[in-house]
């Protein structure tokens, strides 16, 4: 990495279109431990351009949650960066990671940022996304995911009753379950060029801070997959439970965020671990996809932006059963706010 004093001299967007595009961590050494309390200071340090700036929270959780390598790097960048830079770091992690991950049905965009200059990494990420992922083998994928899950929603044992024989067969609680996706589809999914180059920066950043295999082509990969019973997927698409690797071998803490239904709390394990076991020969959920959707449900709650993104998301649902005269673009209004509620 350049020097104290070529970063101190160098542009902000120069510095995060640099940091991005610096190869990860995960396929390098490991970085020397860097002063984490000085990126931590930094950031403690800096003035708020408004009140409704949330630079200091979204900066401050990526330090808590981020993998070690690549929470010392980040803290580096951080510790010599300009108040100009930090702020369109924040605004970058939040419009590249935050908000597509938790607001999925919005389709939101990623915003103009300084990583719209060529940048290696996602030129290199572009270059391999031959086509969008699509819905086509989802029924299969979902029958040989139930399989592969001993047909039981992973979180609570819940037995499908639309797969597992006759009533009279079932043993313990069942319910629907839904196939659910680890990392969203949304977020592999385009449309045009302009799509297509937003989803490169999101998975350029998404693979630069976390150690996932696949990109956006592998999202419907069996190890972004995985069997849960409808409220629990519910529950699990908007970040509000997430499985946290424990470090033994498929087995996860459950945890739970934010407004969860605490409801569905009874039909969780007591102790609230899961071990994950494979009935077929598919491969079971990562432990590296899990981790990186549990490092952003706990980023997303400690920074505040998903309980804010969630209020912005309930407000348009209001307004849109509200109007009946056809004429307003509630997306354009949803997109607008969602972009700009962490400036």
């Amino acid at each position: 990495m350049a020097s104290a004093k070529l970063i101190a001299d160098a542009q902000p967007d120069d510095l995060v279109a640099d940091y991005f595009s610096s190869p990860s961590p995960f396929t390098t050494p490991s970085p020397p431990t860097f002063n984490v309390d000085a990126a931590r200071t930094k950031i403690r340090l800096y003035n708020p351009r408004t009140e409704d700036d949330k630079t200091k929270a979204i900066l401050t959780s990526f330090l808590d949650y981020l993998p070690k390598e690549s929470k010392y790097s980040l803290a580096e960048f951080i510790a010599y960066s300009s108040e100009e830079t930090l702020y369109k770091l924040s605004k970058h992690l939040y419009t590249a990671l935050l908000l597509p991950i938790k607001a999925e049905s919005a389709t939101p965009r990623v915003t103009p940022s300084p990583l719209n200059d060529a940048d290696d990494d996602i030129e290199e990420m572009a270059s391999v996304m031959d086509k969008p992922p699509t819905r086509n083998r989802q029924k299969l994928m979902k029958k040989l995911c139930l399989k592969r899950d001993d047909f039981r929603c992973l979180a609570t044992g819940a037995i499908d009753l639309n797969y597992h024989g006759t009533r009279e067969s079932l043993t313990g609680n069942s319910g629907i379950t839904e196939l659910a996706h680890i990392i969203p589809f949304s977020m592999g999914a385009w449309s045009d060029k302009q799509e297509e180059h937003e989803v490169a920066q999101t998975w350029a950043t998404l693979k630069r801070l976390f150690p996932i295999a696949i990109g956006p082509s592998g999202i419907n990969d069996p190890t972004n997959l995985l069997t849960l019973w409808s409220p629990i997927h519910d529950e699990f698409g908007a970040l509000r439970l997430a499985f946290n690797p424990t470090g033994r071998e498929n087995e996860y803490e459950i945890l739970t965020f934010g407004r969860f239904q605490t409801m569905l709390g009874i039909h969780l394990p007591q102790s609230r671990m899961v071990t994950f076991r494979s009935h077929s020969d598919m491969a079971l959920p990562s432990p590296e996809l899990l981790g990186t959707h549990a490092a952003l449900a706990k980023i997303l709650h400690a920074s505040g932006m998903a309980e804010t993104i969630d209020n912005i998301m309930r407000d348009w649902n209001e307004l849109r059963c509200l109007a009946n005269d056809g004429g307003t673009n509630f997306g354009d209004i949803l997109f607008a706010r969602l972009q700009t509620c962490s400036v």
